[in-house]
């Protein structure tokens, strides 16, 4: 089972570095500078990776760091089978005389590259002269080039892409080579533990049995040569240390035929330990001045490898289990040694201790009442952790949907830590009633700790709706007092809100007037339109009196919008006026003698009413009589002019 992602600080010397090794289904080797330093000597050391000595058959798990890396130029030759993990060249990337499978191989850690990542990225062309090209056997796997790939019919990707003449193609991995050169250096300045003892067979390493980092300097002359291979035997090294080795030289050789440890052989295929595994993490082989490297002699080479020197060359002709890193070429393969592979395996880089670590939890909660938020809804934000002198010690960023927690990579113990997050600007709902609350982040500050539990922080997000009331209020224009004081006017209202109705189940209204604005709905959400009725005045303004009448009620809108911050109030005028003439029947009675208490219109002479409208008024009406009788009249004279005309004419 591969273990959770760890952050630790190499402090190999006079500087520091951060080492990120993520080691659950992709056990990265991820590489960026620490902002801060320190001159300590390391006296402790990373876990291990997971990884298991040399085995072919299926995938172990996944790494998204680098295995080989070359400033300048990378050529196979026959003999060189296979490479594993990922390959970033600065230059030309050449391939010749066999099959040659890169990414994804045959035999080795069998951690492979994430499926179809980029497994081959070169700065310059890409060209297989001989033999075939085989990128990510099984999962498939990318090729970047800067230039060309050629000939493509010999070169095969399985589902992966090919990408030519890209822009900056090494631009990802910049870091890189910082990182290493710096690592070699603070590895060169790391005091001997030991000593170191060549033979004609072997040469033998013997450390003080105590030091967590075990660190010896040989000369390059004493690690054998090309058909006079060696033995390495390393003695008195305490159980999980790390080995540096600093080979001094400028054209040093290594060639190392078998390993043994405190006594046992370490046996590459083991399937009754770990030794190989464990050993080939916990060793490096630093060449930090050396101009031209060769390495092996048909053999399996345990450690990573370091060949800082821009310009340099490093020939391998053996195969290896490590990273390696070279500021120049790297020839692999003669034509004469033949089953060259690269193996694929981390370093345990030595970390500084002085304090332990632990994690940070973060959980992202939610209070919807209303189950408005889109449940895939991410939030974000930051946190910030700070120690004792109040420097920044860890920073990063988290993005959880409701429900779901974050926990930070290692920070050191007695932190304190900060979450904050992003503002959220897009509104919960499309209904614009709902609105965030401000989050609530507790605590607000939260140490951490060495324990196994992380150190816990729940951000809440809640959700409320804005709501506003609704009101009424009359206003009587009754300029002769004649409308009873007690006198109720009443109504109903429909409310909408985003096209539904959200009317109350009671919509009614009574007011008096005169009275202060009366609620009559509440809870009402924010931007709800709502418009007001009055039911009909039946009654007159003067009880079983003609005299006055009721004009047209006025609004003061023709509706409202609810708004959180005040009461939405419509006031609804009503205007008395006086009838225009007098009734000679009984009160409470029309001209044909009928029941006039309700609505009737006869008779009025309305009173102006503000914005022009007439009043509805009640009683008879004898305007109209009047006007038909003076017109008779009229027309009988003009008959008896025109009689008596005719009759002076008979005369005559």
């Amino acid at each position: 089972m591969l273990t959770s992602p760890t952050l630790r600080t190499v402090a190999l010397g006079a500087s520091a570095v951060t080492l990120a090794i993520a080691l659950t289904a992709a056990p990265a080797l991820t590489i960026s500078p620490s902002s801060s330093a320190s001159a300590a000597v390391p006296d402790c050391v990373p876990g291990y990776a997971d990884y298991p000595n040399l085995t072919a058959g299926s995938s172990n798990g996944t790494d998204d760091g680098t295995s080989v890396y070359a400033a300048g130029d990378f050529t196979t030759s026959s003999g060189a089978v296979e490479g594993e993990g990922r390959f970033i060249i600065g230059g030309d990337s050449s391939f010749a005389g066999d099959h040659f499978s890169l990414g994804v191989v045959g035999v080795g850690s069998r951690v492979d590259p994430p499926a179809k990542s980029d497994m081959l990225v070169s700065g310059g062309d890409v060209t297989v002269t001989d033999g075939f090209l085989d990128v990510g056997d099984r999962i498939g796997g990318n090729i970047v080039s800067g230039g060309t790939v050629t000939p493509l019919d010999l070169v095969e990707t399985n589902g992966g892409s090919i990408t030519e003449n890209a822009a900056a193609p090494l631009a990802p991995y910049a870091s890189i080579p910082t990182h290493y050169t710096a690592l070699s250096a603070d590895a060169s300045a790391t005091p001997d533990t030991g000593e170191v003892r060549s033979t004609a067979d072997d040469v033998t390493f013997t450390g003080d049995a105590m030091s967590a980092v075990q660190a010896f300097t040989v000369s390059g002359t004493e690690l054998g040569g090309l058909g006079a291979t060696k033995t390495m035997v390393f003695e008195g090294i305490p159980a999980d240390a790390v080995v540096i080795v600093n080979v001094t030289g400028s054209a040093p050789v290594l060639s190392a035929n078998t390993f043994a440890l405190n006594g046992a052989s370490v046996v590459p295929d083991s399937t009754s330990d770990q030794l190989f595994s464990r050993f080939t993490q916990s060793l490096l082989w630093n060449f930090a001045a050396a101009d031209r490297v060769t390495l092996g002699d048909h053999d399996q080479l345990l450690g990573s490898v370091l060949v800082p020197k821009a310009g340099s060359s490093v020939t391998l002709l053996t195969s290896t289990n490590g990273r390696i890193f070279a500021g120049g070429d790297i020839a692999f393969g003669d034509g004469e040694r033949d089953g060259l592979e690269i193996h694929n395996y981390p370093i345990r880089e030595p970390i500084e201790c002085e304090t332990a670590t632990g994690t940070l939890s973060i959980t992202k909660s939610l209070d919807d009442p209303d189950s408005v938020v889109d449940s895939g809804r991410q939030f974000t934000g930051e946190y910030e952790c700070r120690d004792a002198a109040d420097a920044v010690v860890a920073t990063g960023e988290w993005s959880l949907r409701a429900g779901e927690s974050f926990t930070s990579p290692r920070i050191p113990a007695g932190s304190d830590c900060v979450v904050t997050e992003d503002r959220l600007d897009e509104r919960p709902s499309a209904d614009d009633s709902y609105h965030w609350s401000a989050p609530e982040i507790f605590p607000a500050t939260v140490t951490v700790t060495d324990s196994p539990s992380p150190a816990e922080v729940t951000v809440t997000n809640s959700v409320h709706r804005l709501t506003g009331d609704l009101a009424v209020r009359k206003v009587l224009d009754d300029p002769d007092g004649v409308v009873s004081s007690g006198r109720q006017f009443t109504g109903t209202f429909s409310c909408e809100n985003n096209g539904a109705d959200v009317t109350p189940a009671d919509h009614t209204w009574s007011v008096t007037a005169g009275a202060a604005a009366a609620t009559i709905a509440t809870g009402l959400p924010e931007g709800t339109e709502c418009s007001l009725v009055e039911d009909a005045l039946i009654e007159k303004p003067l009880a079983d009196s003609v005299e006055y009448g009721w004009a047209t009620p006025l609004y003061s809108a023709a509706s409202v919008s609810i708004d959180h911050t005040a009461t939405a109030t419509v006031v609804v005028t009503n205007i008395v006026g006086h009838v225009g003439g007098e009734s000679e029947n009984p009160p409470g009675t029309n001209n044909n003698g009928h029941n006039d208490k309700g609505t009737g219109d006869s008779g009025v002479t309305p009173a102006a009413t503000p914005g022009g409208s007439a009043l509805a008024a009640t009683g008879v009406n004898i305007a109209g009589p009047l006007a038909l009788g003076g017109g008779l009249l009229g027309l009988g004279l003009a008959l008896v002019v025109i009689a008596r005309r005719r009759n002076l004419l008979k005369r005559s």
